[in-house]
């Protein structure tokens, strides 16, 4: 299910490459209509009525699926010694604690960015250190979760369709962030931004040097010759002479 570490560089490329894009078209949109531009379209039919109750439903469960996935394979890692699963579940787990969760929930604090609705300070980007969650717009930290969960399926798993389908899910999350008035669209963009940064930080700077290693160590395993134990004949006694 799960690729070994041989083709990830090249899947690590092409799954950037078609995020980046998607990120750039939302990205050259948004600098046409802006975040008011985003929030009027979602206020209108069908995302107001129909749409919100799955917007409901992908932002309070969008998450959990992954977080089961990736915890069953550090668990199947740890379970039969297997260094790649084991290895690709602490990478998971180390760029959703230290990414998603502390680097994202610093820069909201930091930031005090109001989310949509918070009266007259709305229309205000940072309005400096605060920690009530009205003024935690800033980035959006489902989003950053997605993209760094998706980002995941698309390079470790052999199906094309799956991370298809993980990377829908993620865009569908993070639009759901605005239909339901939690964030405004520019938080949805440095959202995903800072989840493709961990993602990239995380497989180049942790993971992809210690799967080099164990490579290499492999190679070199391989490559010592068999040391053999000599045997050394062992003479019979034989039988004495009077």
């Amino acid at each position: 299910m799960f690729s070994t570490p041989a083709p990830v560089e090249a899947r690590l490329t092409w799954a950037f490459a078609a995020l980046a894009l998607v990120w750039l078209a939302t990205l050259l949109l948004w600098l046409q209509v802006g975040d008011a531009g985003f929030a009027r379209w979602f206020a209108a039919p069908p995302f107001n009525t129909r749409w919100r109750i799955v917007s409901s439903l992908l932002s309070d469960w969008g998450m959990v699926g992954f977080y089961l996935i990736f915890l069953g394979v550090l668990a199947r890692g740890l379970a039969r010694g297997d260094r790649v699963l084991r290895q690709i579940g602490l990478a998971y787990l180390y760029a959703q604690i230290f990414g998603s969760l502390l680097l994202v929930r610093m820069i909201k604090m930091g930031c005090g960015r109001p989310r949509p609705g918070a009266g007259e300070t709305e229309m205000a980007f940072c309005t400096g250190p605060n920690i009530h969650s009205t003024f935690h717009a800033f980035p959006s930290g489902h989003t950053t979760d997605l993209i760094v969960s998706a980002l995941f399926i698309a390079i470790f798993v052999r199906s094309r369709s799956a991370g298809a389908v993980a990377m829908l899910l993620a865009f569908g999350v993070a639009m759901s962030r605005v239909v339901l008035g939690s964030h405004h669209m520019s938080d949805v963009l440095a959202g995903a931004l800072l989840g493709m940064i961990i993602v990239w930080l995380t497989l180049r700077r942790y993971l992809l040097p210690r799967w080099r290693g164990v490579r290499e160590a492999d190679t070199l395993q391989k490559a010592r010759p068999e040391k053999r134990v000599k045997h050394e004949p062992v003479a019979r006694a034989g039988r004495r002479s009077d």
